[in-house]
């Protein structure tokens, strides 16, 4: 217990240095630490994914990828096979998380309780001077962002907006899942710019079909040349009268039609 708090104190001090007040460092160290454990329980899982999902789980609005590396660094969570793992997620669990656990993933239960057992024999798996390293900023404070870290700058891009719309459109945060980054990235790997990929989320937002009711990303990924086009005018059912179709000017003669020199302003969808 005194080393787990050890490191929240690490992890604090370390918050601290990148512009988080002192007087809530250690409270956002928690807050961060449960959040991560939180989604782990929900999942049945210990592991995270890489430094990018982990700042879109935790909110991080930062420079990408540093806070993985402080947490790395203070010894709260793990490195397996290039994914990240959260060795708390199954010591801090409570009984009931366990069992459920247990029960529906066997495999990832095990195996959690392994990995958890190995990071509390090593808790050392970084350095600090490596998840400190100030980022590049310009003379105006802003990140510089070099050509390898297009790809996360347009990760963060897209879950700011979607976090952004989401929360408009039900009045709630959304729930950000450990799959949902790698939905995210499976999208940017289509080919299309960040720039289409939040326009087509804004079109998803948008859908009222029941059967995209909560409008979970998976729904997204599945249908995302659908949200990726861009929809066409609407022409109208046939038979349907339409006010405000532009009409070449027609001159329509003396009758009930209209005074000579009128022009038509209405037409028939055929």
């Amino acid at each position: 217990m005194a080393a787990y708090a050890e490191r929240l104190e690490a992890l604090a001090s370390s918050l601290v240095r990148h512009g988080v007040p002192s007087a809530i460092a250690l409270l956002v160290a928690e807050g961060l630490l449960a959040r991560l454990r939180v989604v782990c329980w929900t999942q049945c899982t210990d592991l995270l994914g890489t430094p990018d999902d982990v700042d879109a789980l935790c909110g991080w609005t930062n420079p990408p990828r540093v806070l993985a590396k402080l947490l790395r660094a203070a010894g709260l969570l793990g490195v397996e096979s290039g994914e990240l793992f959260c060795p708390s997620a199954i010591r801090e669990a409570p009984e009931y998380v366990k069992k459920r656990w247990g029960r529906r993933n066997p495999a990832s239960y095990r195996a959690a309780i392994q990995r958890a057992k190995k990071a509390q024999a090593d808790p050392v798996p970084a350095t600090e001077d490596e998840a400190d390293t100030p980022d590049e900023v310009d003379l105006f404070g802003q990140r510089i962002i070099h050509a390898n870290d297009k790809a996360t700058a347009g990760f963060q891009a897209v879950v700011s907006v979607w976090f952004a719309i989401y929360e408009r459109r039900y009045g709630r945060r959304y729930a950000f899942k450990a799959k949902d980054g790698a939905i995210i990235k499976k999208a940017l790997g289509s080919g299309a710019s960040h720039e289409d990929l939040c326009a087509a989320l804004e079109r998803y937002l948008a859908c009222t079909e029941p059967f995209y009711a909560g409008h979970d990303l998976s729904g997204f990924i599945g249908k995302l040349n659908r949200w990726l086009a861009t929809p066409a005018p609407a022409r109208g059912k046939p038979g349907e009268l339409i006010e405000h179709i532009p009409l070449s000017p027609i001159v329509v003669g003396r009758g009930p039609q209209g005074p000579p020199g009128a022009r038509a302003q209405r037409a028939v969808v055929g």
